[in-house]
């Protein structure tokens, strides 16, 4: 798998994480945000909000590719395997208890 579709595959995680805790937060209100960095964003209107997370993401995307240049590819995606797991596990929670809390609700 090639670092560009890693990168892809952890932005696209993030940007989903941000979209079902705000609908688990704002819609549902079954949920409440726990990361205090990212609690902020939370109370912002939705499209503020998504904005910001996206900035965050390009941070992260072009902090990664610059070090990209250093590193050799072999270890490099190794390393980007770290994140994409950590980000798996939030996600992976919030969608449970979506299925779980919030569509028992419509």
């Amino acid at each position: 798998m090639s670092i560009n579709i890693l990168l892809g595959l952890l932005s696209l995680l993030m940007i989903i994480d941000y979209i079902v805790t705000y609908i688990e937060i704002h819609i549902f209100y079954i949920a409440t945000e726990m990361n205090p960095l990212m609690d902020n964003f939370m109370n912002k209107p939705f499209l503020e909000g998504f904005f910001l997370r996206i900035l965050i993401v390009l941070f992260f995307v072009t902090l990664f590719k610059s070090i990209e240049k250093y590193r050799d590819k072999k270890y490099f995606k190794k390393i980007l395997i770290i994140p994409l797991s950590i980000q798996l596990i939030p996600l992976s929670m919030h969608i449970k208890i979506l299925f779980l809390y919030g569509f028992s609700r419509l």
